[in-house]
């Protein structure tokens, strides 16, 4: 039986028995036609309108013209016009490298599809047995891929976002772009009127003018609702005054009479090592219960002159304590006060800031 040829890239396949003695020379020339297969490279000048890869079998390139098995083809010449190079319609992979002188080139099979390789640019084709397709993008020597600029700036004509008939952005002009045709406006350019809804106006002014809400400076509203429609309603009482669902809102600048009952919060204070001190910020009135011998310290903050309040005191249960004061609280008659020493009595201290380290304390004693 004598010798055939592989499927694809033809190297000899020899029968059983024949060829003795030659069989290491044969083997190794199938192992070069395999190597090329992977690495392979020759440069072909096109000249005539179709270049046909030679597709002799069996022997390696060094020896022959063999070219259908090779992994990388580079078109050089001048041909005058667009070539075509033609490959077997056997499935291989091929790096075609487009190098003659002005014009494209185009690689197919006998019959089938097509690729077009435009020049100066190279690309991966293959051939599935049947057509001849790309397997990668054009890209040019340098390795930047055709059609997208420089490898560090890429360029588009257009995006198409989602489907090819979906959603398109274009460039406008510099630094503009379009998207469905619609120019996009960017922070820093020019001037945006805005139509469909807005106020057609270009400037914060004009928009305020022409929604009929004062200057753009300075808004004007008959009313604000916060929340939804029905919700919380702020109005004007009249100058300087506001009123939340028809309530009067109290100024610090004006007189205010309450008409509802207003209280603090009576702050708890706990002793420590023998000590208390009020922060005169956090509240106005404070109450204590006794668990030890203790001093009501200076303030641990700063005192605000004209704010009063009380502290309201709750002997031990079954050991009476001592109060001491520190230096900030002056009393009548600079003395300062004893509290009742027996068990859960009440007492109330109140107090006036008079100056920043001056709280002048009346003592109320003996609560029944």
């Amino acid at each position: 039986m004598a010798s055939t040829a592989s499927d694809l890239i033809k190297f000899e396949k020899m029968a059983t028995g024949e060829k003795s003695g030659t069989w290491g020379t044969l083997a190794n020339v199938a192992m070069s036609r395999i190597e090329e297969a992977v690495a392979g490279y020759r440069a072909i000048t096109l000249a005539g309108s179709t270049y046909v890869l030679d597709d002799t079998q069996y022997l390696e390139n060094s020896t022959t013209t063999a070219e259908s098995h090779l992994a990388i083809i580079k078109a050089t010449g001048t041909p005058g016009a667009s070539r075509q190079i033609t490959v077997p319609l056997r499935s291989k992979i091929y790096l075609i490298w487009n190098a003659v002188t002005t014009y494209d080139l185009t690689v197919a099979g006998a019959s089938g599809d097509s690729v077009t390789i435009t020049n100066g640019n190279m690309a991966w084709v293959m051939c599935d047995g049947t057509n001849v397709e790309f397997a990668s993008p054009l890209f040019t020597s340098a390795g930047v891929l055709v059609g997208f600029g420089t490898s560090d700036s890429p360029q588009f004509t257009g995006i198409e976002l989602g489907a090819a008939s979906d959603t398109t952005v274009t460039r406008a002009s510099a630094g503009n772009m379009n998207i469905e045709g619609n120019l996009v406006y960017r922070a820093g350019g020019t001037d945006v009127p805005l139509a469909d809804g807005g106020t057609g106006a270009s400037t914060a002014a004009a928009a305020a003018t022409a929604l009929g809400v004062g200057t753009g400076n300075s808004p004007q509203f008959t009313a604000v609702n916060v929340g939804a429609a029905t919700d919380t309603t702020v109005t004007r009482v009249s100058a300087g005054v506001i009123a939340v669902e028809g309530a009067t809102l109290a100024t610090l600048s004006a007189d205010n009479v309450w008409t509802g009952a207003q209280r603090p919060t009576v702050t708890n204070l706990t002793s420590s090592s023998n000590a208390v001190a009020i922060t005169l910020g956090a509240s106005n009135d404070f109450k204590h219960t006794f668990t030890e011998a203790t001093t009501l310290s200076n303030p641990a903050d700063t005192a605000i002159p004209g704010q009063s309040g009380s502290i309201y005191l709750t002997q031990h249960a079954s050991s009476p304590k001592t109060l001491a004061f520190g230096s900030e609280y002056d009393f009548v008659g600079g003395t300062a006060p004893t509290i009742t020493a027996v068990n859960n009595a009440r007492d109330r201290l109140d107090y006036v800031v008079q100056l920043d380290g001056k709280i002048q304390v009346t003592a109320v004693l003996a609560f029944s």
